[in-house]
């Protein structure tokens, strides 16, 4: 699981507080099987790739590595689902680079959160989301 993490310049990537360097850290942590690392990850996630309903350059590329974590059977489906679907329905996109990053990258991302999490709640009994 996750391993063209590395692959990403995540340096020029920006998120809520600037580059977004800290994503493969918290990234990790979160696939990991620590409850309080993935807890701490997840909070650290929501504040910078998805702060306050607006999303970033960062999380159009986080958002695959989001979806690898639920098809690898994660130990906490519930939490990755709800961010994803915050990401998805996200109705502010900052604009920092390039105004064809919601077409080319954020909608994309958020289709395929919609088609994964749809999936899942098929497969899975996620009645407790």
């Amino acid at each position: 699981m996750l391993e063209n993490l590395d692959s990403v310049d995540w340096a020029k990537l920006g998120h809520a507080y600037g580059e977004a360097t800290d994503v493969p850290r918290q990234l990790r942590a979160l696939a990991s099987g620590h409850e309080k690392e993935r807890q701490k990850a997840l909070w650290d996630l929501h504040g910078n790739i998805w702060h306050q309903g607006t999303v970033y350059e960062a999380t159009a590329v986080a958002v695959p590595f989001l979806l690898e974590m639920l098809k690898d059977d994660h130990p906490a489906p519930e939490s990755i689902l709800v961010l994803l679907a915050l990401i998805a329905t996200s109705n502010y996109f900052l604009f920092h680079r390039s105004p064809s990053f919601v077409s080319s990258r954020m909608i994309p991302a958020s289709a395929s959160c919609l088609r994964t999490a749809s999936a899942l709640a098929k497969s899975r009994d996620l009645r407790a989301c």
